[in-house]
């Protein structure tokens, strides 16, 4: 009798089991990867700020030319991104697409590493060349409808300048 107890109970705690797992199961969204995130949708650019060293944020993108503040950024795959001139294009006869190329995470998902190709259609000894260039950018913020990334370089000063561009869907 014993045995059919503990049988009979362990059969019940199985049938409870898999019944409560399913029920979880079907209400579990799961959360949307890095990847995901950044590659849903083109992500425009809505402000910008920079700092010197360890000085506090200051706004820049007032001092962005007009034709800057509209530009897309664009990860159409897992691979690949581009940046586009918005309405107001910097120069008429610019291409769409002023920059493109090839991007991963590094840095465990803290860093984007871009291997960019544009067209150096402003040399003029050598128009239409294409240029690649490598650079990387810190992943500071990601999420459903915000993006932001920052960049750090030196002046000529010995100054640490942080660019930080955020964009939006």
């Amino acid at each position: 009798m014993v045995k059919s107890f503990s049988i009979l109970s362990f059969v019940l705690i199985i049938i409870i089991g898999l019944s409560c797992k399913k029920e979880t199961d079907e209400n579990f969204v799961k959360p949307k990867t890095s990847t995901k995130l950044l590659t849903q949708a083109p992500w425009k650019l809505v402000n910008a700020q920079i700092k010197v060293n360890n000085g506090a944020w200051q706004g820049s993108y007032d001092l962005l030319p007009g034709c800057n503040q509209d530009n897309i950024l664009d990860f159409p795959t897992d691979s690949t991104y581009n940046i586009s001139e918005g309405n107001s294009k910097c120069n008429a006869g610019d291409p769409d697409i002023i920059r493109k190329g090839r991007w991963e995470f590094i840095n465990k998902e803290t860093k984007i590493k871009y291997t960019d190709t544009y067209i150096t259609y402003n040399m003029p000894a050598a128009p239409n060349d294409t240029v690649f260039a490598i650079r990387e950018q810190f992943l500071t913020g990601l999420g459903e409808n915000i993006l932001k990334l920052t960049e750090v370089s030196t002046n000529s000063n010995g100054d640490f300048i942080s660019n930080e561009f955020i964009y939006s869907h």
